[in-house]
């Protein structure tokens, strides 16, 4: 869940600082360049956050060789991606005022450790989905059903519905019957019939 956090805020970030880049009008690229600078600042934070806890749950993994493979794949880029963000938001945050626009050389360079940080997301999806890793196991435990015979379901179902003195409750496309008497006979009581 902690590695969303910075790929939303910087990818939210990039287009952000790219249009104060990019548009006329002061007021509108100075309010487009301080919510990037926060928004990078943030997500750089986060990277940080979520690179050290990647590093704690690589600890305990007992997996197979390939999948400890892109795990190191996927940790080579989450480290230097986080690294490139950290040093963006440093650069930004610390070197200009947060409503002045960036230029060009460190928009290029955000634009690279975005997509860095993309491919870290992707390595990181591909372990989760391809080799299972960080994913629970829990035992699922199978009931067999009784098999009911649905002619003598039907006949129950419509004795059920034809006694007078048994409020019923019909749901008719599960085809079930639940009996409401408080005074019901016990084996009467909270029949389904599916």
């Amino acid at each position: 869940m902690v590695v969303h956090f910075p790929l939303a805020l910087i990818l939210t970030a990039t287009p952000l600082l790219l249009a104060a880049r990019l548009l006329r009008g002061d007021a509108l690229a100075s309010t487009a360049a301080t919510v990037g600078t926060w928004n990078l600042c943030l997500g750089a934070l986060a990277a940080l956050f979520a690179l050290a806890t990647g590093l704690g749950a690589v600890l305990d993994l007992d997996v197979n060789a390939a999948a400890r493979q892109a795990i190191s794949l996927h940790m080579k880029w989450a480290m230097f991606s986080t690294l490139a963000l950290v040093l963006l938001a440093v650069w930004r945050g610390a070197g200009a005022a947060p409503g002045a626009r960036p230029s060009w050389v460190f928009i290029i360079v955000l634009l690279a450790a975005a997509a860095a940080l993309a491919v870290t997301g992707y390595r990181g999806g591909q372990n989760v989905y391809e080799f299972g890793v960080g994913v629970k196991r829990t035992a699922v435990r199978f009931e067999k059903q009784p098999r009911v015979d649905t002619r003598r379901a039907a006949a129950r179902k419509l004795q059920y519905l034809s006694e007078p003195n048994y409020e019923t409750f019909r749901d008719w496309q599960s085809m079930s019957v639940v009996e409401v008497s408080p005074d019901a006979p016990s084996d009467r009581c909270g029949v389904e019939l599916i």
